[in-house]
């Protein structure tokens, strides 16, 4: 492994975990699928960084985070849009997402076009949660910034699984994650504005 692909997943796990300790040490509380997405997406980093090391394969650790990032952001997404109709459109959009992501496992066994399908569902989400936001003038600081935080993710994503093969085969791989680790950084900096728990 390349001494950039190993810094910048090493970058990706250490901002990846500033969310959580944000919350746990900060005695803040958010959203059970949103931290449970983070908790997710910290274990997967880390078994990649340690197959990687070893050149073990991998690929299923990154499909089985895939489809939990599906699932737990499209119930994040829905519970917390108030708009009924536009809470629905999500939900759609993840079941979408989550059945053509397991018919090219089954079928090529490996994931392509729905990877771009997931990527511009992540998108029409938290765009639909702006449009909610405005229209219903009840969404506080760190929802905002969360919701920023995934959509410029998801964004960039998109563009970088569009290419991504060409990246692969190029080790500019490196680029998701460093993306990836910042958007985790924009996360902890929401979850820090959140008030702190108060303990009895």
């Amino acid at each position: 492994m390349s001494d950039i692909k190993f810094i910048s997943l090493i970058f990706q796990l250490v901002a990846g975990l500033m969310p959580l300790a944000v919350l746990f040490f900060g005695n803040r509380k958010f959203s059970f699928e949103f931290t449970l997405y983070l908790t997710l997406s910290i274990i997967s980093t880390f078994i990649i960084l340690i197959t990687n090391y070893f050149k073990i394969q991998n690929a299923i650790v990154f499909d089985g985070f895939q489809i939990s990032s599906i699932i737990l952001l499209s119930l994040f997404y829905f519970r917390n849009i108030q708009s009924k109709m536009l809470s629905n459109v999500v939900i759609i959009l993840g079941l979408f997402s989550l059945l053509s992501y397991s018919i090219e496992l089954i079928c090529l066994g490996y994931p392509q076009k729905s990877l771009v399908i997931e990527n511009v569902s992540f998108i029409i989400g938290p765009i639909l949660f702006y449009i909610d936001s405005i229209v219903s003038n009840q969404t506080s600081s760190t929802l905002v910034l969360v919701n920023t935080s995934i959509f410029f993710y998801k964004s960039f994503s998109f563009l970088l699984f569009y290419f991504l093969v060409t990246l692969m085969l190029s080790n500019f791989w490196h680029i998701h994650n460093f993306i990836e680790g910042s958007s985790k950084l924009l996360i902890a900096y929401a979850l820090w504005k959140l008030p702190k728990t108060a303990h009895s």
